[in-house]
């Protein structure tokens, strides 16, 4: 759905997640869901703005969201359905809440000639630099702030497709940008590294398991050989 007082279109690709759409359009506004065929009347009955069957697998429907913003040469904004908040951080590394508005008008200024910004995640404060506000070449997840632009997300990937979409852009336009002093606060799935399980911490979405975690590993090291290497977390890159 475009919003009009922002100019962009923020879109939000779910599943099984009907029940945060009340919580979500508390905090971005009314946005376009993109769910399954199934679930098109569910989102609806829960006062979805807008709803838009979208094809199976999150690859596939992020990149819906991007043809429907796109095809009307708008700015999009691709949220996960999981985000609490936004949050900014002070240089002496303290932390105060900001609004999606603000967010937007930030991601809008600092994205400059590229095609792709974002914000943090809620990652540990103590690697926060004041002095590099900004990365050119970093993962950028959940929070999205795409330009009218050829790539999109790899449907080879089930998971780690924010990490392919990055390096996608990077490669083409010489950078993504993120704004490392700001912060999306979201639900999400964590991994435990030594028993290589997974705990959700809400319902719904996609499904985690050790060995899509594992194909989606071997996937973006064989494809992006040379410019990402093997992280500190089993099964998972880092852009070199």
């Amino acid at each position: 759905m475009f919003n009009e007082e922002l100019g962009v279109f923020v879109g939000i690709a779910s599943k099984g997640r009907s029940f945060r759409v009340e919580e979500q359009e508390k905090i971005c506004g009314k946005a376009t869901w993109f769910v399954p065929f199934e679930e098109v009347n569910e989102y609806k009955e829960a006062g979805a703005g807008n709803v838009i069957e979208s094809p199976p697998g999150l690859s596939a429907s992020r990149n819906a969201v991007l043809e429907e913003a796109f095809k009307n040469n708008q700015n999009c904004i691709m949220l996960d359905d999981d985000i609490k908040g936004y949050k900014r951080v002070k240089d002496d590394k303290s932390l105060e809440d900001i609004s999606f508005k603000e967010v937007i008008v930030h991601l809008k200024r600092e994205i400059n000639i590229f095609k792709f910004a974002g914000v943090s995640e809620d990652s540990n404060l103590f690697y926060f630099d004041p002095n590099r506000p900004i990365s050119k070449k970093s993962l950028i997840a959940c929070t999205y702030l795409v330009k009218p632009s050829t790539p999109r997300f790899d449907t080879n990937l089930a998971v780690s497709e924010d990490m392919d979409f990055t390096l996608q852009h990077i490669s083409k336009y010489g950078a993504s940008i993120r704004l490392n002093y700001l912060r999306n606060y979201h639900y999400g799935t964590m991994m435990d590294n030594k028993k290589l399980t997974f705990k959700r911490t809400i319902e719904g979405g996609i499904e985690y398991s050790i060995d899509v975690q594992k194909h989606s590993f071997d996937y973006l090291m064989k494809k992006w050989k040379g410019k990402v290497r093997s992280s500190k977390t089993p099964f998972q890159v880092r852009i070199n």
